[in-house]
């Protein structure tokens, strides 16, 4: 309890935005949010530190807060997905969950939960070259920024959302 009373203090005299709140829980699992008008997006980690070779745990929360009873949205190739940046070589990891042309609907105030999982990853150097499949993520201190992006689909034309929170994780050679 005194950590996260600390946490709330810290935040509040850094000058954290009202629109994005992190917290850091006992049992070690991060989470961040965003909120706008209608929409919040909360980015939840596992745990924030992992060992070379073993899969990131990270889930996608999208909750319609807006005044309709319901909304359709649409996504190319999933709702949710995060990079990893490393931030000593800037190298960047693509990982997202392969759902290809979904349609789904959200029902105000309940929200739409998923684990985003490996089907996919891409990592991108300063050229900005992407190359497909990782098989490793190296050793370091990662920025994770996760995101939901999808189209708000009306009957005359779809407005694209993008909503983006930001998460820190150590990658270890070994356990520690």
């Amino acid at each position: 309890m005194k950590k996260l009373l600390l946490c709330s203090m810290l935040l509040f005299a850094t000058g954290c935005s009202s629109e994005e709140v992190s917290t850091y829980q006992e049992d070690l699992t991060l989470s961040n949010y965003i909120e706008d008008d209608s929409f919040r997006f909360t980015f939840t980690g596992k745990k924030s530190s992992y060992v070379v070779g073993e899969e990131f745990d990270f889930i996608g929360e999208l909750l319609y807060q807006g005044d309709k009873k319901n909304i359709e949205i649409q996504y190319a190739w999933s709702p949710f997905y995060y990079t990893l940046t490393n931030e000593e070589t800037k190298v960047t990891y693509l990982f997202g969950t392969l759902e290809p042309g979904n349609y789904r609907v959200l029902q105000v105030d309940k929200p739409f939960k998923q684990q985003i999982e490996r089907h996919m990853s891409w990592y991108v150097e300063k050229d900005r070259n992407y190359t497909e499949g990782v098989e490793r993520i190296p050793p370091g201190q990662y920025t994770v920024d996760g995101y939901a992006g999808f189209d708000l689909v009306s009957s005359d034309s779809k407005t694209p959302i993008l909503l983006n929170t930001t998460l820190r994780i150590v990658v270890n050679e070994k356990e520690k």
